[in-house]
C-alpha cells in the first residue's frame, strides 16, 4: 500500500499497532539484545554474511555511531567479490564533497570504500562540486532511482537512533515545519535547521519516511549506550512521530540490535 502523505501513515501505524494487540501478533521488528561487544560481533557477522552473497544489493550506511564498525567491517569482507554490491548513504552533511564532517569522508576513512571499489563494487557518494542543497538531494534522488530500477536489487538500510529519537536525517523539528518537509512522495530532500536547533549539523540531505516505507526492503537498526533507551523504547508506543521519528521503524522489516533491555 502506499501513503501519500505522513499523516495516512501515522493512521495506518496507529491502525496495524491497534489490530496487531488485539490479535497478540509478532511485531515485524526483530530484537537483538545482546551487551558490547558480543552486539557488535553479531551485527558485522550478520551484514557480513548479507554481502556474501551473489544478490545485487544497495546498502545504504548511516554515520554517526555506526562509524567505528565500518573498520570491522572492512576487515571481514577484504576477500569478498563485491561486484553486485552498490553502497549509498542514508543522509549525509551538506557542504563541499570531502568536508571534514561529511558522513561519506568519515565512512571513507575506515578503508570500507577503497575495499569495495577494489573488489568491483560500486559507490554512490552524495555531494557534488558546486550544487545547491536541493540540487544536490535531487541529483542524489535520481541516482537511486536508476539503481533500483535497473536490477533487481534488494536495497538494506543500515540506521542508528540518536538520543533525541531521530533516526536517518529525519530530526524532531516542531508540528509545521516537520509536516512541510517530511509528508512527501519524493525519496531524498535538502533542508536546514533552524539556527537555534540544538543539532550542530544544519544543512542535511536525507531520505524520506516515504522512501524506507516503500522501498527500503529491511533494515539494520543498531542502537547502543544508556543515552539511547528512551529513544529505543519509543519503538512500539503511542505518540508523534515528529516528536520521535525512529517510531517510523516500528513496522519496517528488519532487526534492532541493542544493548539495552527494552523488553
Amino acid at each position: 500500500m502506499l501513503y501519500t502523505t505522513l499523516e495516512q501513515f501515522t493512521f495506518q501505524l496507529e491502525t496495524v499497532r491497534y489490530i496487531r494487540k488485539l490479535l497478540l501478533l509478532k511485531e515485524f521488528m526483530n530484537i537483538v539484545i545482546l551487551p558490547q561487544p558480543q552486539l557488535q560481533s553479531v551485527f558485522i557477522t550478520k551484514l557480513a554474511d548479507m554481502l556474501a552473497t551473489k544478490k545485487p544489493l544497495l546498502i545504504l550506511l548511516s554515520g554517526g555511531s555506526l562509524i567505528p564498525l565500518y573498520t570491522e567491517l572492512f576487515e571481514t569482507i577484504k576477500t569478498y567479490d563485491l561486484s553486485h554490491l552498490t553502497v549509498g548513504l542514508i543522509d549525509e552533511r551538506y557542504g563541499k564533497p570531502g568536508h571534514a564532517n561529511s558522513n561519506w569522508e568519515q565512512i571513507n576513512a575506515t578503508g570500507l570504500f577503497t575495499i569495495i571499489s577494489k573488489k568491483k563494487g560500486h559507490l554512490l557518494p552524495v555531494l557534488e562540486t558546486g550544487l545547491s542543497l536541493t540540487k544536490t538531494a535531487q541529483e542524489y534522488q535520481e541516482k537511486l532511482k536508476k539503481v533500483i530500477a535497473s536490477k533487481s536489487v534488494t536495497v538494506i538500510g543500515i540506521l542508528g537512533i540518536g538520543a533525541d529519537g531521530h533516526t536517518a536525517g529525519l530530526l524532531p523539528l516542531e508540528e509545521k515545519r516537520f509536516k512541510e518537509l517530511f509528508s512527501t512522495k519524493e525519496w531524498v530532500i535538502g533542508y536546514s535547521l533552524p539556527v537555534d536547533h540544538e543539532n550542530p549539523y544544519k544543512h542535511r540531505i536525507t531520505v524520506t519516511p516515504y522512501f524506507i516505507q516503500q522501498c527500503v526492503d529491511s533494515v539494520f537498526v543498531y542502537a547502543v549506550g544508556d543515552s539511547k533507551k528512551e529513544a529505543i523504547q519509543t519503538i512500539g508506543t503511542e505518540g508523534a512521530v515528529l516528536q520521535k521519528p525512529a517510531r517510523l521503524l516500528e513496522y519496517v522489516s528488519g532487526t534492532l540490535f541493542t544493548d539495552q533491555k527494552i523488553r
